[in-house]
């Protein structure tokens, strides 16, 4: 006989919220795509503002109006500035020199070309300030001191002498200065550089060889982005992480956390907690929710900032070395080695880092991703060992095999070709047809 019997199973099933979904997909976005996401928000959400004086809503405005008469769209892209080489310049000015000599050196700053050089007589620059001749000397000589080097120069020997000042001593030929200063000084005044090569005798050639792989003629061009364009500035240049140096530790911040801080406007909550009070009709609820929908987006907003700075403390603190000490020092990291430190799943550390950046405490932008990169170090080695070949003799790729074995680096072949191939650096023989005079004729 057949017996039917009810049967009970204890199972296990996975459920993903829809909040940990929500935040984990806030996390993931670039910078630029979480800009429009917030614009989004604000648009949509009334109960939800900057918190910024320029564009928080007055009590009672109708949604979907500024203050200021902006759209949420038009704020973030006023919030959203570029960085650029001049602003860079102000920044390490102001920890260089203060009152009246910081007003003059921001006003060279200003009068700077695209190449970087000074184009009016400090004469001009004391009589439009009305300072004197001893503060302009000063201050220029702050912007001179600038990174990238060579900024703040008349001329091409002067712009070229001021990047062999900021070098070690033990990497500059005997005598460099003094033929910048004297021979290679008055060709050039007489608008001929190029006649050094073809009169000058060995220590002339010596000379102009460093130059042409040591020094830049036009020094504003070393900096990361367009000098004085924003428009034509490279996105993604205003950082998610910043590393600087505090006074006993490196320190991380994360500026969108500042720059597009959010909050719930004051009204919208005061009415919801009304309405929580007494139960409303269907539209009361309504506003109740664009009020928890707000807290969430601001919720899930915070978690971000608070992952990314403490996945860039974390990696601050692997790779203190290379921040302090350079490429070389770069340490093996993987993301999995990392999420476990924090205590957190690997898929959480890769969305905290993919397609973000990190401002290095000399003001590089830097992808998270170069801290994972293993290869780092070889790279920068390769890269040094070709700088300082000869330039008519260069570097075939089984002479550099050689070289970088000696350095420590055993690695094959077909290796050093794909990293010299991913460094942009061209074959040997590519390389022996450059022009060997290419930086004075593009100085001239």
């Amino acid at each position: 006989m057949l017996e039917l019997r009810p049967e009970g199973r204890v199972a296990t099933q996975t459920t993903v919220l829809p909040q940990l979904v929500a935040r984990a997909s806030v996390l993931e976005l670039s910078q630029e795509e979480l800009e429009e996401c917030i614009a989004e928000k604000l648009d949509q959400n009334p109960a939800l503002e900057l918190a910024t004086p320029n564009s928080l809503r007055p009590l009672g405005q109708p949604t979907g109006s500024r203050c200021s008469g902006e759209g949420a769209a038009d704020v973030l892209a006023r919030l959203a500035a570029t960085v650029t080489l001049r602003d860079d310049l102000r920044v390490q000015l102001r920890s260089r020199c203060e009152g009246r000599v910081l007003e003059i050196a921001q006003y060279l700053v200003e009068s700077l070309d695209r190449r970087g050089y000074l184009t009016c007589s400090l004469f001009e620059v004391a009589d439009d300030l009305e300072a004197s001749e001893q503060e302009v000397e000063e201050a220029l000589s702050a912007v001179q001191e600038l990174d990238p080097h060579g900024l703040g120069a008349r001329n091409l020997p002067e712009c070229l002498r001021l990047q062999v000042l900021a070098m070690p001593e033990s990497q500059v030929p005997e005598g460099l200065l003094e033929f910048l200063e004297g021979d290679f000084a008055r060709l050039v005044a007489a608008g001929d550089p190029r006649a050094l090569r073809a009169k000058g005798n060995t220590a002339t050639h010596r000379y102009l060889d460093f130059i042409r792989r040591r020094l830049h003629p036009y020094p504003a061009d070393l900096y990361r982005v367009p000098f004085g364009d924003p428009e034509g500035a490279l996105p993604g240049t205003s950082p998610d992480a910043v590393v600087q140096r505090g006074p006993e530790a490196l320190e991380v911040t994360v500026p969108m956390s500042e720059r597009l801080a959010l909050r719930v406007n004051a009204e919208y909550e005061r009415l919801a907690r009304e309405i929580d009070r007494r139960r409303g009709g269907d539209e009361e609820i309504s506003l109740r929710d664009l009020v928890a929908e707000a807290r969430s987006v601001i919720a899930n907003l915070t978690h971000r900032h608070q992952v990314i700075a403490r996945v860039a403390q974390a990696v601050v603190a692997a790779q203190e070395g290379y921040l302090t000490g350079g490429p070389r020092a770069l340490k093996p990291l993987t993301k999995k080695e990392l999420a476990a430190k924090l205590r957190m799943h690997e898929s959480t550390v890769c969305r905290a880092t993919r397609g973000k950046t990190v401002m290095l405490p000399d003001g590089e932008v830097v992808p998270f991703d170069l801290f994972f990169e293993d290869s780092l170090p070889a790279k920068v080695t390769l890269a040094n060992l070709i700088r300082h070949e000869d330039a008519a003799r260069p570097y075939h790729d089984h002479d550099l095999v050689a070289l970088m074995r000696e350095c420590g680096y055993d690695v094959a072949r077909r290796t050093v070709s794909k990293y010299r191939a991913a460094l942009g650096i061209p074959s040997a023989s590519e390389r022996r047809q450059t022009d060997a005079s290419g930086c004075l004729c593009a100085a001239s």
